[in-house]
């Protein structure tokens, strides 16, 4: 295999908090059309720590919210649609999964419900055509009420498995939860749904007895394979479930459904004989590092396969004007991309990882647009939205916000060992439209983000910080009350009544068909978890090597 592989590390803790610099306008100053840059931001968390965020839109405009709590105290309506089997269960809230839906024109909590006994990191989330939310998450609970058909009966003690559940449309009630897994461990990193409602689950395993159906690969390969399993809406039964991987370790990473049905799927393999044979973005010799496979919608075969060298995919989309939007964190001196737009310092070369984004042919995978964004640190780009107006909004964080491009930034902070970010970028050719921080002095890690049809953006994450702007909140009492709370953020300008099929009078409809992504990966993934609650130590992030490099 290569000289040259993703592997995670810790980051050094970065140095002291200095003063709070501001050096754009704060939020609920005039924008450029007169609305406020950033006219909401909330707080939302109890006396413990809030984390894993993952936001969705279902079709009546209402955003979905689903999130690991370990407060017995959240606010809110009361908690609804109580689980049976969770004897186990003394303490509310004890790392329970908790599901909020959230009006973004009333600005209010519309239901709030806690999956007692469905305890776990929550590693994904999706609306269907009729409003039911399906979310993925790992667990090692062995009192999970386990009530669907696909599903193992119990988890086993110090057993990892992923979890499937799906919600009424009214966020009032479970409608079925179950285990996906075998003796070993396994974890999921992404959630998507195919064409008629079915949810496919992504993510990698260490189980010999996983359960499969019709797969293309019936026996692990190596440590880590990965996994592929297409789950009935109903949860009856598996449609399709797979291994896929080589003689090494492969790690999951993004996943996104092509218009046609077909399965992309991104990630790290360590194998000599993995299913890739061209190269993409790189020209680096030998095997191992990034890989983008597609697999056909029946899950027997692997349709193509490429490895992507240093550069190492974070999230997916699939859209039928754009084709297939691809970024990741790169280490790549030789990366291909152009010079940064608009005179900006050149993101490209300045620190030892950058976020890059490309512009792919569904077709023939051929690129159409690269970019590179980033400052002198590890920046990462951890979830993505196409707007109808042919925007791309990217949320993520960085160790220190100096030297992050933020042009016409509505809040910019610097001194703290993590910020979270915003950046808008045209779909078309990937210039950097807009960008701004979002945080305080403390740790901000920025989550999920959601492209509104009126062309705004709410974006959500976690906070440590007490002094995290806020405007119109929800929840009163000012700073952060646990180690670590929610932020739900919106951003632009423009209609905020404007939804769906209810566009104001002589407004154009989406020109292009909205979608969002949303990574969240394990540890020892292409994408590493977090920590649940901020610490003075920064996340863990992949990187092959370091690099010097004087531009681009």
């Amino acid at each position: 295999m290569g000289s040259t592989r993703f592997r995670p590390r810790l980051l050094a803790a970065a140095a002291a908090a200095s003063s709070l610099v501001a050096a754009g306008p704060s939020p609920g100053d005039a924008g450029p059309d007169g609305d406020p840059l950033i006219p909401f931001s909330t707080l939302y968390g109890g006396s413990s720590a809030e984390s894993d965020p993952m936001m969705a839109e279902g079709p009546d405009g209402v955003l979905w919210l689903a999130f690991t709590s370990h407060s017995p105290d959240l606010p809110g309506e009361p908690d609804q649609g109580i689980l049976p089997g969770d004897e186990e269960t003394d303490v509310a809230g004890a790392g329970d999964v908790r599901v909020l839906r959230f009006d973004p024109v009333a600005r209010e909590v519309l239901s709030s419900l806690r999956l007692e006994g469905v305890r776990g990191t929550v590693r994904g989330l999706a609306v269907d055509g009729e409003g039911n939310a399906f979310v993925l998450g790992m667990t090692t609970h062995t009192g999970f009420p386990v009530t669907a058909g696909f599903s193992r009966e119990a988890l086993e003690p110090r057993d990892r498995d992923a979890f499937l559940a799906r919600i009424h449309p009214d966020g009032s009630a479970l409608a079925w939860a179950g285990l996906l897994g075998g003796t070993g461990d396994e974890m999921p990193t992404a959630l998507a749904l195919a064409p008629g409602g079915d949810p496919v689950v992504y993510g990698m395993t260490q189980s010999d007895d996983f359960p499969l159906a019709a797969p293309l690969q019936r026996d692990r390969g190596g440590d880590y394979d990965l996994f592929l399993a297409r789950v009935a809406a109903d949860g009856t039964a598996l449609v399709h479930s797979t291994f896929i991987g080589g003689d090494g370790r492969d790690l999951a990473g993004p996943l996104a459904v092509l218009p046609g049905g077909a399965f992309l799927l991104g990630g790290e393999t360590e194998s000599s004989d993995f299913p890739a044979e061209d190269r993409l973005l790189s020209d680096r010799e030998g095997t191992g590092g990034g890989f983008l496979l597609e697999v056909d919608a029946q899950g027997r075969s692997v349709v193509r396969g490429a490895l992507l060298g240093d550069s190492l995919p974070w999230g997916l989309l699939a859209s039928s004007g754009y084709g297939i939007l691809l970024w990741g964190t790169t280490t790549d001196a030789e990366f291909p991309a152009a010079p940064p737009p608009h005179g900006m310092p050149g993101p490209a070369g300045e620190g030892s990882s950058d976020v890059f984004l490309a512009r792919l042919s569904p077709d023939d995978w051929s690129v159409g647009a690269t970019a590179l964004y980033g400052g002198p640190w590890h920046e990462r780009a951890m979830s993505a939205s196409l707007g109808s107006g042919g925007v791309l909004w990217l949320a993520g964080d960085a160790p220190d916000g100096e030297g992050l491009p933020v042009p016409g930034a509505a809040r910019a902070l610097q001194g703290s060992s993590a910020n979270a970010f915003a950046a808008a970028f045209d779909a078309e050719d990937l210039a950097l439209l807009y960008a701004t921080h979002l945080g305080g002095s403390g740790q901000d890690f920025g989550s999920t983000v959601i492209s509104a049809a009126d062309g705004t953006a709410w974006v959500a994450g976690t906070t440590g910080s007490d002094d995290f702007p806020v405007v119109d909140p929800l929840q009163e009492g000012g700073p952060s009350r646990g180690s670590s709370d929610l932020f739900l953020c919106r951003l632009g300008a423009g209609d905020p009544s404007s939804r769906p099929g209810e566009r104001p009078p002589g407004t154009a409809p989406p020109s292009r068909p909205r979608a969002s992504w949303t990574s969240r990966c394990g540890r020892r993934t292409c994408a590493p978890a977090r920590r649940a609650t901020p610490t003075p130590s920064t996340p863990e992030t992949p990187r092959s090597r370091s690099r010097s490099r004087s531009g681009p």
